[in-house]
């Protein structure tokens, strides 16, 4: 059995959109990333990696500027996009 989900949703309130990507095949996958206007996805958490950078601080997740992203086997990424910058949340 091969399970691979992404799921995409706008947190207005919040301020940021969040994606999210399951891969629960054996093989890697390229998942397309919806476009963003003027804003980049930033990459939160990524269990595919070592830590310490599987999982970082929000306020210091990289920014990507790919339009897809490749999700290893057996892992979960979550990124997010802001649709506002507040300086004081740094």
């Amino acid at each position: 059995m091969i399970l691979t989900a992404s799921r995409y949703a706008e947190l207005p309130e919040e301020g940021q959109d969040v994606y999210v990507v399951v891969n629960a095949s054996w093989e890697p996958l390229d998942f397309e990333l919806p476009p963003r206007a003027g804003r980049q996805w930033r990459q939160w958490i990524d269990t595919s990696r070592a830590a310490p950078d599987d999982i970082v601080p929000w306020q210091t997740a990289p920014s990507l500027s790919c339009k897809q992203y490749r999700v290893d086997s057996r892992s979960v990424v979550v990124l997010f996009a802001e649709t506002r910058i507040d300086s004081k949340s740094f």
